[in-house]
Formats: C-alpha cells, sequence, structure tokens
C-alpha cells in the first residue's frame, strides 16, 4: 500500500507545475493523513476481530488478526515517518537558502555554495582535516562548505549523442553542428534540460533550477 502512496505523489511531482507550491503540500499531507489513519483504522478492526475468534477458541484465526493489526500499524507509523523526513529542511550557510534534506544537494540551487564537504574529482567525503588536497585523489579541495567554487568548478555543456542520428559526440566539445549528420546542435543547447549533462540528475519537479546544478554544481547552461 504504501508503494500505491509513493505512485500518487509521483503522480503529483509531475503536475507540480500546474499548481502551487502550497496548494501541492497540502495535497501532500491530506493523501499521507488519509492513509495513515486507513491502516489505523484497519488495524484497529484487526483487533476487534482477533478478540472475536479468541472469544470462539479460534487461536490461529485470532492470532493471524493479530499479526495483520500489528502489520498495518507499522505500515501507518512508517508513512508518516517517511513524510516527516520529506519535510525536513535545511538551510545554505551562504545565502540561507531553505531547501529539503531529503534532495541531498551537493551545492546551493540559489548562490552555488557549496552543502556538503566532499570532493568535487571523486565524490568522497572529505576529512575535517583535509584543507588543500584530496587525501584519496589528490586534487585540489576549490572551496569548502559555504563557500562558492571558483569557475574552475563549471563546464561547457556539451552533448555526448547526437539527438538525430544517435552517433556518439563523446570528447567533442564546443561543436555547434553534428559532423555526421550535420544537424544543428545549437538548438538543443539552447532547450530546457530535464536533467544535469553532467551527473544526469533529474530536475523534474524543480522549478526553482537556474544555471547550475544543485547536485553536482556545474553549468547546465
Amino acid at each position: 500500500m504504501w508503494y500505491e502512496i509513493e505512485k500518487l505523489k509521483q503522480v503529483l511531482v509531475n503536475y507540480q507545475t500546474k499548481i502551487t507550491k502550497e496548494e501541492f503540500k497540502m495535497i501532500e499531507f491530506i493523501v499521507t493523513i488519509v492513509y495513515c489513519i486507513i491502516l489505523i483504522i484497519l488495524s484497529i478492526l484487526f483487533v476487534k476481530q482477533a478478540i472475536f475468534f479468541f472469544s470462539n477458541e479460534k487461536k490461529f484465526a485470532g492470532g493471524m488478526c493479530i499479526y495483520l493489526s500489528i502489520l498495518t500499524l507499522f505500515f501507518s507509523i512508517y508513512g508518516g515517518y517517511k513524510y516527516y523526513i520529506s519535510q525536513k529542511q535545511d538551510f545554505c550557510p551562504n545565502c540561507h537558502y531553505e531547501y529539503k534534506t531529503n534532495e541531498k544537494f551537493d551545492y546551493c540551487p540559489e548562490c552555488n555554495a557549496k552543502l556538503t564537504n566532499k570532493c568535487d574529482n571523486c565524490n568522497k567525503y572529505l576529512p575535517d582535516s583535509a584543507t588543500d588536497t584530496c587525501p584519496y585523489c589528490g586534487s585540489k579541495i576549490d572551496a569548502r562548505v559555504g563557500e562558492i567554487p571558483s569557475i574552475s568548478n563549471t563546464t561547457d555543456q556539451n552533448i555526448s549523442q547526437c539527438p538525430n542520428c544517435k552517433k556518439s559526440l563523446e570528447g567533442m566539445k564546443n561543436i555547434e553542428q553534428c559532423p555526421y549528420c550535420n544537424f544543428e546542435l545549437s538548438q538543443v543547447l539552447t532547450q530546457k534540460t530535464n536533467e544535469c549533462p553532467e551527473c544526469h540528475h533529474s530536475f523534474e519537479g524543480m522549478d526553482y533550477i537556474k544555471d547550475i546544478c544543485p547536485f553536482c554544481g556545474k553549468k547546465i547552461n
């Protein structure tokens, strides 16, 4: 049943652009509350049925009802906990932009300040003692948490595959036309992207994305 509620939430995310954020949050809250209430009612009904079976010396049936009661109560608590976790907020130490912690941003979507103490090259968490270079891959540490990386952390947007002939364009930087079919790539680069061309994280449902990927900190246009 929790799988069904997650599918319903995904449908809501797909239509989020048609409603305000406040309306979306309210719908998500109501759906979660209804889900939890239904499971609690089912749990109570299972307990009542178990009492009936035990009074008629049907121990196995009564035991199954107790098991189902505990199971539905567990899913109700789990659903409430998942909703609570999804609503937890954190903020950027540089511009104080608020975001949900479950979005797991490495960079602030608003000011591009670094939010996690990870190496930009190998993506491993850095120890507090590492100040200049990453102890795992040896690359230079460009910015600490709360600092905005230099322009070297960004990259030009390139296309790895021609959308027309589907041939690989790996390693071909800053090209405006496909060398195989002469398809104009500039029209693709100017279109709004639904995912980061570097880390391939989806931007679906994120209407606040600017020109920097909040997951890897790279330029997206």
